[in-house]
């Protein structure tokens, strides 16, 4: 339990720092923005997280700037159960990219992992004021609260 409150103390924490981060991409000229993403996509589609975080570590080396990458990062080791980790990952992804969709839904659904719905809900709030309109993110941590929300109370 004290392993789930500094996880949450840190999410918390960074979920407030983000701002963004400045990356001078120069240094990493030969490598390209999505080099090595879509196949990490597809093993993260197929579920093979295992096989996934690797290669997705390899890229957060050569491609610390891509909100996308940290996103993917976290996402693989939530589903592992790597916890602390994953919300590092949604943090940094959140800090280089406060609007990143993706990172605020899965933040979000870590938050209620560790059963703070507060947090997802704000998180819920930042989706809606970044997509306006319809937005797939929006309605999937919403459906994911009420699930929640629902479980809780009985």
């Amino acid at each position: 339990m004290a392993q789930l409150s500094l996880v949450l103390a840190l999410l918390v924490t960074t979920n407030t720092m983000a701002a963004p981060v400045d990356f001078d991409w120069s240094n990493t000229a030969s490598v390209s923005k999505t080099e090595g993403l879509p196949e990490a996509q597809a093993l993260i589609e197929a579920e093979k997280f295992e096989e996934a975080l690797p290669l997705l570590v390899s890229i957060a080396e050569t491609q610390p700037g891509n909100a996308d990458v940290f996103n993917l990062l976290g996402y693989a080791r939530r589903n592992l159960g790597d916890l602390e980790r994953s919300g590092l990952d949604y943090a940094r992804a959140l800090r280089i990219d406060p609007d990143h969709l993706g990172a605020l839904e899965y933040q979000g659904e870590l938050f209620l992992l560790l059963d703070d719905v507060d947090n997802a809900k704000e998180n819920l709030a930042r989706l809606k004021t970044a997509c306006p309109v319809e937005c797939e993110e929006a309605e999937e941590l919403a459906e994911a609260i009420e699930t929640w929300q629902a479980k809780a109370s009985e």
